[in-house]
């Protein structure tokens, strides 16, 4: 809506009144205000990614400044050849005629608000990006559009490569902590108490952790005691375990122990006796 202030027209977007574009993917766009409701200064949208999700594939503005404000999460950025990371409270500018693409970054969700100055009437482009997501237009039809919108499409060639290097090495920083909190364990219960192999089954996938739990259970009704529950699982476990003979020991955790870090929470130690 307009506001006439001192013989000047000010755009105003009241809280929960502007349109919103949902995707099958739950990504959205909502339509602040267009180059017509903004004397052609501006085109405004906020733009709400799921986790890891592509905004945009690699285009160019003939036109326009392309402005970037990450409102909330962390996005990436293809600039040319050059992926850039911007968290939450950055800002971006990409200038016209420099190939871009973005997204969220993966395994995050994020928000950004998106300003194309001068403006272009861009609506229109978003409305048909979600028809094409949901399969109501083919995914070429925005070709004959790009003048119209000032969307000029590039190869995708790097933005996918660079999209899964990236995928990669997330994944890889995920399984590195998993394998630090894993060693931590290995450590922190090596220094209270010699150790059996089944105390280490709250790190373990879940088909080992069910047979642990059941071998554990097996014992406990053998012995005629109550269920102890999984939080006393381990002391029920200590109360039936006989002491190990100092000599050969099977686990001699308590002597030395080296826990090395792998991928996947797969158990791999080393054992030197004294």
């Amino acid at each position: 809506m307009s506001t006439n202030v001192g013989n000047r027209l000010a755009t105003v977007v009241p809280s929960g009144t502007a349109d919103v574009v949902e995707l099958p993917s739950g990504s959205a766009f909502e339509l602040l205000a267009d180059a017509s409701a903004a004397r052609g200064a501006v085109s405004v949208n906020r733009l709400i990614l799921t986790s890891g999700a592509d905004g945009a594939n690699p285009h160019y503005h003939e036109l326009s400044d392309e402005t970037f404000y990450v409102l909330d999460g962390v996005m990436e950025f293809l600039l040319g050849e050059e992926l850039v990371t911007v968290g939450a409270g950055g800002l971006l500018v990409v200038p016209p005629k420099l190939p871009h693409a973005f997204g969220a970054a993966p395994g995050v969700a994020a928000e950004v608000l998106v300003v194309i100055a001068p403006g272009v009437e861009r609506f229109g482009y978003f409305r048909q990006l979600e028809r094409i997501a949901s399969g109501r237009e083919p995914s070429d039809s925005l070709l004959p559009q790009q003048e119209r919108y000032d969307v000029h499409f590039t190869s995708d060639e790097i933005w996918r490569r660079t999209r899964d290097r990236s995928s990669r090495r997330i994944r890889r920083e995920k399984d590195d902590d998993a394998g630090d909190r894993l060693a931590a364990a290995v450590r922190r219960s090596a220094a209270k108490a010699p150790l059996g192999i089944d105390d280490l089954d709250c790190c373990l996938p879940d088909p080992h952790r069910a047979a642990a739990s059941r071998r554990r259970s097996d014992a406990r009704r053998s012995a005629g005691l109550a269920d102890a529950g999984p939080r006393h699982a381990h002391r029920a476990d200590r109360r039936l375990r006989p002491p190990a003979p100092a000599a050969a020991a099977p686990y001699p955790f308590g002597s030395s122990l080296r826990a090395k870090r792998v991928r996947n929470l797969t158990v791999s130690v080393e054992i030197s006796r004294r």
